[in-house]
């Protein structure tokens, strides 16, 4: 089985057998031997920057997901503090269509206690006027019957009084 074209060394059409860490780049047989370049350089085999280069992108895919995650744990609470931001609109709304129904009704009652303060005024007023007018009528009988009294002989007078 052949390797695939970009599984070869540009440079040199031969598998990659390491990886220069400084560079990195991947290198064949001949990049590690013939090319003074990559002498003094750490070299890795490809099982060895394989395994680091799997566990970075291992760890940077887990960071992902951590993120993904926390993206979606953001947008429930945004959701959800939406629903609780309706739900306090709602429940203010109901709070403020309640507190005008009572409001009417303290004003009904207000005004059922007004009429009632008012029918009793007037039959107050009523009663007062008709006792006053009594009390006029018997201080009226009573002061013509004292000038009557008043206008008499001694002997009547006295006798008026006690017999």
């Amino acid at each position: 089985m052949r390797d695939p074209p970009d599984m070869l060394c540009k440079k040199h059409r031969k598998a990659y057998q390491a990886m220069c860490e400084e560079d990195r780049l991947l290198l064949c047989i001949d990049c590690i031997i013939g090319e003074d370049q990559h002498r003094d350089h750490k070299l890795a085999s490809l099982d060895q920057a394989y395994e680091r280069y799997r566990g970075q992108v291992s760890e940077t895919r887990d960071q992902i997901i951590e993120i993904v995650d926390m993206a979606s744990i953001t947008k429930q609470i945004d959701q959800r503090k939406e629903e609780m931001r309706k739900a306090a609109e709602a429940t203010e709304q109901k709070l403020v269509r309640f507190t005008q129904y009572l409001i009417s009704k303290i004003e009904q009652r207000r005004e059922l206690v007004k009429g009632a303060i008012a029918e009793t005024l007037r039959k107050e007023m009523e009663s007062l006027s008709e006792n006053a007018n009594f009390l006029e009528q018997i201080s009226s009988e009573k002061l013509r019957h004292m000038e009557k009294l008043l206008g008499q002989t001694p002997q009547h007078f006295l006798a008026s009084l006690f017999l």
